[in-house]
Parts: C-alpha cells; sequence; structure tokens
C-alpha cells in the first residue's frame, strides 16, 4: 500500500494565517493609500491572497524535487539573468530599474531570481565540496547580486548575499574562511551605502535619531500598548508613515493589534523557520536539503530586517514583510518558496 502523503501542517496553517493577517492590513491602510478607489486596492490584496492560497495547495499536488534537478535548470537561472538584463533596457520607474509593467501590475523580477539563485547554489553545493563549490557558487550569485545593487536594491541583494553565505557555511566552510567572506561581504554592503548619497544620507539620519519614518513607527508600536487599538484605530497610517501597508506593515500591526499582535506575527515566522530547518534537516546534504534550508533562510531573513527597521534596529529599507505586506511580486514568490517547502515536505523520505 503506497505511503500517503502528508504535508507539513505548520507550514502550511502558518502561510494562510499570515495571508489572513495581510488582507486585515491591506484593508486597515487602504483608506489612506492613494493609489486608484479604496475598494479596488482591497480587492486586488484579496485577489491576489485567493490566488495565492490556490497555488500553495496546487503545489501539494506537484512534486518538485524533478524540477530542482533537472539538468536543464541552469537555463532557468540563466533566463532569469537576462531577465534582469532587460530591465536595464527599459525606462525606469520612479528613477530606478527595479519593475516591468504589465497591464496594469508592476512586475519585480529581482522577488523571483533570488529564488531561483539559492536553488542554483542549492545544486552546486550538492554537487561539490565547499572548496570546488566556492567559486561557482560565488559566480552564480556575484551575478545577480551586482545586478539586483545597480537597479538600485539593497535591500534584496544583501539578503541574497547573507543567506547563500550562510548555506556555503552548512556546507562545511570553517569558521576561520566563513569570517573572511562575511567581513568582505559586510565591506560590499558599507561601499554600497557610503557611495550613494541617500543612503548615507539616511544611515546619518538613523544613527543620529532624526529619521523620521523610524520614529513614527516607534509611536505606533508604544502606542498600540498590550492589546493595540482595535482595527482600523491606527493614526501614524495618516499621513506619518510614508507606506504602512509595505514597508511598515509591522508598526502598523503593533499599533493596531499591540504587543499581543506583533508576538503572534514574529511566532509565526518562528514556526515558518523551525520546520522549515526540521525539513532541511531531514532531506539531508542533497540539492533538496540546500534548497529547502537556504529558501527558510531567505523567508526568514527578510521577515527579520522588515521587523528590525520597525523596531528601530536598523537604518530604514524597503523591505516588506513577507505575505502580510501589499505587493503583488513580493507575495507570489513568498508563496512559490512556501509552496516548494511545501512540496518536499510531502515527499521526503
Amino acid at each position: 500500500m503506497p505511503r500517503k502523503l502528508k504535508p507539513d501542517a505548520w507550514i502550511l496553517g502558518t502561510a494562510l494565517l499570515l495571508l489572513a493577517v495581510g488582507v486585515v492590513n491591506v484593508t486597515s491602510s487602504a483608506g489612506v493609500i492613494i493609489q486608484g478607489s479604496k475598494v479596488g486596492f482591497i480587492t486586488r490584496q484579496i485577489v491576489l491572497s485567493l490566488v495565492c492560497v490556490a497555488a500553495l495547495f496546487a503545489f501539494l499536488r506537484f512534486d518538485i524535487r524533478p524540477l530542482l534537478r533537472h539538468a536543464r535548470f541552469p537555463w532557468v537561472y540563466w533566463a532569469s539573468v537576462a531577465a534582469l538584463l532587460f530591465l536595464f533596457a527599459l525606462p525606469s520607474y520612479m528613477e530606478v530599474h527595479r519593475f516591468v509593467k504589465l497591464g496594469g501590475f508592476l512586475l519585480q523580477p529581482s522577488e523571483f531570481v533570488k529564488i531561483v539563485v539559492v536553488v542554483m547554489a542549492a545544486r552546486l553545493l550538492d554537487a561539490h565540496d565547499y572548496k570546488e563549490g566556492l567559486l561557482p557558487v560565488g559566480i552564480h550569485t556575484g551575478i545577480p547580486f551586482f545586478l539586483i545593487l545597480l537597479q538600485p536594491d539593497l535591500g534584496i541583494s544583501a539578503i541574497l548575499l547573507v543567506t547563500v553565505f550562510s548555506m556555503v557555511f552548512l556546507k562545511g566552510m570553517p569558521w576561520k574562511q566563513f569570517a573572511v567572506l562575511a567581513a568582505a561581504g559586510t565591506l560590499l554592503v558599507a561601499l554600497a551605502i557610503a557611495t550613494v548619497g541617500y543612503r548615507m544620507e539616511r544611515l546619518q539620519k538613523f544613527i543620529a535619531g532624526t529619521e523620521e519614518q523610524t520614529l513614527y513607527a516607534k509611536i505606533a508600536l508604544g502606542s498600540g500598548g498590550i492589546f493595540g487599538k482595535g482595527i482600523g484605530g491606527s493614526h501614524q497610517k495618516f499621513f506619518y508613515l510614508s507606506k504602512p501597508h509595505t514597508d511598515f506593515a509591522y508598526a502598523i500591526l503593533g499599533e493596531e493589534l499591540g504587543l499581543v499582535g506583533t508576538l503572534g506575527v514574529l511566532a509565526c515566522y518562528g514556526i515558518l523557520f523551525w520546520r522549515g530547518m526540521a525539513l532541511a534537516r531531514s532531506l539531508g546534504g542533497t540539492t533538496e536539503g540546500f534548497a529547502a534550508f537556504g529558501l527558510t533562510l531567505l523567508l526568514t531573513y527578510q521577515a527579520l530586517i522588515h521587523i528590525s527597521v520597525n523596531v528601530n534596529l536598523v537604518p530604514p529599507k524597503g523591505i516588506t514583510l513577507p505575505l502580510i505586506s501589499y505587493g503583488g511580486s513580493s507575495l507570489l514568490a513568498t508563496t512559490l518558496l512556501l509552496g516548494v517547502l511545501l512540496s518536499l515536505s510531502m515527499r521526503r523520505v
């Protein structure tokens, strides 16, 4: 009798819960966001969330392993690099080269490219020991890293770099070599900040304690108290926080749902990290195992950076909160990431 396949219920349930919280957050913020009609804005988020729910359940019926190991997967990688290059041939949108306009939607390819790069790194680490794999992993990570950095998008490029560093360390890189690589990566990010005027200005304001957005985020979180002001009760979303539905979604949650709400959301990401790491451990040192490890970290690092910005631990950076912030590309890419984990969780040994 064949073994009945069961997905990781913790991953699936937590993903659905965060999607629901995201709809509530966007609905609460929609009245103060100028982007078409309020109804249209909410409808778009609901439709996208329903698409994501359908996609998650579709992944339960799809065995992702042959695709991850397919001999032609490098073609997917190089196509993603070509997509990043193509962005620079298009007119800029709000002075950046991050988006492709498709009808009334804006697609951000880098959200999907980071997933492809992690899977590519997983394949290379499975095929080589860390010494042999270090150069090809570095090349395959470095190309999209610099292209995303040039868009410019320091947030996604930094998250990608830290994730792949972590994967190489898991492969067996000694502490000393890892420390050297980490220092080089830190220096690279520091140069990216120091050589771009608005990034340096933002950092200086953050150090001086005069960065307005982080101050408003602190006010939002502090005024929420233990149980919050109730859904829709936020004051800081009224043109104080510039992006309450994306970059400062966590602060608005804190103001409306209080400490209980923010800790609950933090616990959800903790559950995803726990189950993702358990999945990676069960899959061992395989392409699937490294992919599960890297994708789990990709999600976790993004959530932590968003939350760290909102609680004033790091300077402001435009990073969405996975599954909660508004944004089609981020929402769909995170669903793809979780779909891969769910598919792997059903077919682990």
